[in-house]
């Protein structure tokens, strides 16, 4: 479940190395982060098949951020 407040999303750039995080949507203004959506929109557009932000980054360094 994803708790109020929070969003549910992929992280990866395979379906192998997909992991699931769940952030809190105050995240989404760190400036570290707007990179991270710029290259998901310019990889995936803004459609998701899977039904959820894709994050195309290693889950590691997307941790780190």
């Amino acid at each position: 479940d994803v708790p109020e407040g929070s969003l549910a999303l992929y992280v990866g750039r395979s379906e192998q190395q997909r992991r699931r995080f769940v952030v809190g949507t105050a995240h989404l203004n760190n400036p570290l982060f707007r990179p991270l959506l710029d290259k998901a929109a310019e990889e995936y557009g803004y459609h998701y098949e899977s039904g959820a932000l894709t994050i195309p980054c290693d889950a590691h360094l997307f941790q780190h951020v």
